[in-house]
C-alpha cells in the first residue's frame, strides 16, 4: 500500500466544471463505511463567504481538493455533486456546518463535545492518540480574516489533511464504541 506525500499534489480540471483544483490523495490502512467529509471556507456564512477546499475519506482513500482557479459557485456546485456521488452515511466533525455549506443532510457527527475545536481533540487524554498529520497554527485566523492569500493553497491543503486525519481517528474510535459497546470516549455526545 502506498501513502501519498504533500509533494504528490496534482492540478486537475474536473470534466463539466469551470474550476481548476489542486488534488492530493493517499490510501489509508482501513476501509471506511460511508464517507467522512470536511471543508475549509473563508467564513461561517455560505451566502456571503467562499468554499476553498473539500476533503473526503471513502473506502480506503483520503482525497483533498483545493480551489486553484475558477468561481466559488462553480467549485461549490462541483463539491456538492462529488459528495452526493459518495456512499452514505455522510459523516462530518460538525454535521450542521457541512450540511449548510453543501446543501446535503449529514448523518453523523464525530465531534467529541459540542463546539469543541478540532485542535483541542488530538492530544486529549481521553482519546489516547495524537494527530499524526502536519500541524498548521493560525490557519483559521488567516482564512476568517479574509487573508487566504497569505495562507496559500498549500497551507490550506495541509490544514485540511490534518483535519481529515483527526476526523478519521474519531470515526474509528466511534465505530469501535458502537460495535463492541466498550466506550473508549465516555464523554462522546451524538450530534443533535
Amino acid at each position: 500500500m502506498s501513502f501519498g506525500k504533500i509533494a504528490d499534489i496534482q492540478t486537475i480540471s474536473p470534466p463539466g466544471s469551470n474550476v481548476e483544483l489542486y488534488y492530493w490523495y493517499t490510501e489509508i490502512p482501513a476501509v471506511i463505511e460511508g464517507t467522512i467529509c470536511d471543508i475549509e471556507c473563508t467564513g461561517l456564512d455560505p451566502d456571503t463567504e467562499s468554499l476553498t477546499a473539500i476533503g473526503f475519506v471513502r473506502w480506503n482513500k483520503l482525497s483533498v481538493f483545493v480551489l486553484k482557479s475558477g468561481e466559488d459557485s462553480d467549485f461549490r456546485a462541483w463539491a456538492i455533486k462529488k459528495l452526493r456521488y459518495n456512499p452514505r452515511p455522510y459523516v462530518a466533525y460538525n454535521r450542521r456546518f457541512e450540511s449548510r455549506w453543501l446543501e446535503t443532510r449529514f448523518d453523523r457527527d464525530v465531534q467529541p463535545k459540542k463546539y469543541q475545536a478540532k485542535d483541542r481533540v488530538g492530544g486529549n487524554e481521553h482519546h489516547g492518540y495524537t494527530n499524526p498529520a502536519i500541524k498548521i497554527d493560525h490557519l483559521g485566523d488567516l482564512i476568517h480574516n479574509g487573508d487566504v492569500g497569505s495562507a496559500g493553497p498549500m497551507t490550506i491543503m495541509k490544514h485540511l489533511i490534518q483535519d481529515m486525519y483527526t476526523e478519521l481517528a474519531l470515526y474509528v474510535t466511534l465505530a469501535y464504541e458502537v460495535r463492541w459497546g466498550n466506550p473508549i470516549m465516555p464523554e462522546f455526545e451524538e450530534g443533535a
